[in-house]
């Protein structure tokens, strides 16, 4: 499941689970994006949109501890997949 909002409700998902899933975290730079909307011509968000993604990410990381976690970042998927995807699953 791919969602970037899970990571805000993933405690309330867990409570009624009967497994403890393992999480994927996609790591994705907020300044990044923050460009590439910048080039898209959203402006709209573009100066709250680094802080609105670094909450997303703490929380994220908050609601996932103590899960089997891993952490990728987009850019080594990107350029790298199947190196990425191997270090993944080790």
């Amino acid at each position: 499941m791919k969602d970037p909002q899970l990571g805000i409700t993933l405690k309330s998902w867990l409570s009624i689970l009967h497994t403890h899933p393992a999480s994927v975290f996609l790591y994705r730079n907020p300044l990044e994006v923050s460009r590439i909307l910048v080039e898209k011509g959203d402006g709209s968000t573009i100066k709250k949109y680094p802080l609105i993604r670094i909450q997303n990410n703490k929380s994220a990381m908050l609601g996932s501890k103590g899960l089997c976690r891993v952490v990728v970042e987009d850019n080594f998927l990107n350029e790298k997949p199947f190196d990425e995807s191997e270090r993944s699953v080790h």
